[in-house]
């Protein structure tokens, strides 16, 4: 089970960054989780919010670089011990984790992974009793 994650290029200038915050505001959309990676020239945001179609299209018809990406969002405990175990779980069945980040949801911790091989995934999640995390879900934050 996957969900749809936005991707989009900010510009590394000033302000910018509350620009387009102020676009999903106006919009009405709510940001369950963000993260920026920076270089001198750029950032890549990737955003998860309450409505991914909606934010999507308001981003574009900004005239901001956008895409939807498929991720994997998985529910463990807070501990460092169950973070570790899942991404053992996934290094044993040979699943290479691109990237990842988390959030607190409730009393749980959602990690979010974009891995090359979402069939294996789904397998390891499956056969070792883990819970995804869905759209739904996250719409209800």
């Amino acid at each position: 089970m996957t969900i749809k994650q936005i991707s989009l290029f900010l510009e590394n200038k000033y302000g910018r960054l509350s620009e387009l915050l102020a676009v999903l505001s106006k919009a009405d959309v709510h940001i369950v989780s963000a993260t920026i990676a920076d270089t001198s020239d750029y950032g890549l945001m990737r955003l998860i919010t309450s409505d991914q179609q909606k934010a999507y299209k308001v981003l574009k018809d900004n005239g901001v670089l956008v895409s939807l990406n498929e991720v994997v969002a998985i529910s463990v405990e807070p501990q460092a011990a169950d973070f570790a175990r899942v991404v053992e779980l996934f290094t044993r069945r040979g699943i290479n984790i691109e990237y990842m980040y988390c959030f607190n949801f409730g009393h749980r911790l959602v990690l979010v992974l974009r891995c090359s091989d979402l069939s294996a995934v789904r397998e390891v999640v499956r056969n070792n009793s883990l819970t995804f995390v869905t759209e739904t879900d996250l719409m209800k934050m």
